[in-house]
């Protein structure tokens, strides 16, 4: 991992001009670019009334790269493990608990991705995301005041058996999606375009 042109302080928060990293098994370097984080300094989380204040964390882009199995059907899959899903679900519930617990209020102004590419070097595919958003998220003695909102802006994801076209969409008002592609077992696709799905809010 190779970090450039950091700078900030624990006080206020810190900016990165660029993160790269390396996969053991691949060539290609993935990057993150322009990374913002803005919160009310590490000596709140450690006070006495522990409080998080997330003012921005926010990503300008990134191209990450990965590797597919190039067969999936080939691959010979055991069946999940009930019981270790069931404690790993129980064991990320209980860390969300310790840190309501820990914390007495967590507030995230701003949460945002932006020109984010996910590329397999196997398929040569490429999933995007134009912007991902959450703003106003509140959580105060125990209760969370604000659920906050949520945005997701051109959405693109292909894979071997499914690909979806320019997701867009919010909690509040629905979602559209200009095309969703599936392949069944005998190689062939189904196919339905412009999805609209409109409803009164979460």
């Amino acid at each position: 991992v190779k970090i450039h042109g950091l700078s900030g302080t624990l006080s206020s928060g810190f900016h990165i001009e660029e993160i790269t990293y390396q996969s053991d098994s691949l060539e290609e370097l993935s990057k993150i670019e322009d990374v913002e984080f803005r919160f009310n300094g590490i000596r709140c989380l450690f006070s006495e009334d522990r409080r998080l204040i997330i003012e921005e964390f926010s990503v300008a882009s990134g191209t990450f790269y990965f590797r597919s199995k190039a067969d999936p059907k080939s691959s010979s899959s055991k069946p999940s493990d009930k019981t270790d899903e069931d404690a790993e679900r129980s064991e990320k519930t209980n860390r969300s608990e310790k840190a309501k617990d820990f914390f007495k209020e967590i507030r995230i102004d701003l949460v945002e991705f932006s020109k984010i590419k996910f590329i397999d070097v196997a398929t040569k595919k490429t999933s995007r995301l134009k912007d991902a958003k959450m703003v106003n998220f509140h959580f105060l003695d125990g209760k969370v005041r604000e659920v906050g909102k949520y945005s997701i802006d051109g959405l693109t994801i292909e894979l071997n058996d499914f690909e979806m076209q320019n997701f867009n969409g919010n909690p509040a008002d629905g979602f559209s999606i200009d095309r969703i592609r599936v392949k069944n077992h005998l190689e062939q696709w189904s196919d339905v375009q412009n999805i609209q799905f409109k409803f009164n809010g979460h």
